[in-house]
């Protein structure tokens, strides 16, 4: 049977969201056993504001060389997927949207992982604007997601992509 996910992008943002995100994808990875994780931080610039610069003269390392020390920290503090699964984690600087998109086209995604924020900080829009324009499967994880793999709910509203996403579905609950 083809794994119904090869290849996974997970944004990351520095939130109380991550761990959850990271988490999460550990125990989809267990399931799935994607070939390639990708988690992924983009900051829109790495110039840090004037009144702010002042307080961090004494940096010895670039503010993206930190950013993914930070972030492969997380990663390796949450992530508990399997050793057949290669990871990988970048910091990146441009365009959230554009950048993501580009990503995963780039790498061939079959999946991204975004978390759905309500209480955590952030307002999630990143999230809407992404999954209205990627080219592959999106999972949207709300903040209070557990830890399981019982029901596949697929929105249908009968075009060709509801045919698509059915059978991702279906791919999926024999895959696990």
């Amino acid at each position: 049977m083809k794994k119904p996910f090869s290849r996974i992008l997970v944004p990351l943002d520095l939130t109380s969201m991550d761990t959850l995100l990271i988490r999460y994808t550990s125990f989809l990875a267990q399931h799935l056993q994607p070939d390639h994780i990708s988690f992924i931080h983009i900051m829109e610039s790495y110039n840090l504001p004037k009144e702010v610069a002042s307080i961090f003269d004494d940096l010895e390392e670039p503010v993206d060389e930190i950013i993914r020390k930070e972030v492969s920290l997380e990663v390796n503090e949450h992530y508990q997927g399997t050793e057949a699964t290669e990871t990988s984690v970048q910091v990146q600087e441009g365009n959230p949207t554009d950048l993501l998109l580009r990503e995963a086209d780039r790498t061939d995604t079959d999946l991204m992982i975004m978390g759905k924020k309500t209480g955590f900080q952030g307002k999630g829009i990143l999230t809407g604007q992404v999954t209205r324009l990627i080219h592959c499967s999106a999972l949207i994880l709300p903040e209070t997601s557990s830890f399981q793999l019982s029901k596949i709910q697929v929105p249908v509203d009968f075009s060709r992509h509801s045919k698509s996403a059915l059978r991702q579905a279906l791919n999926i609950a024999e895959y696990t």
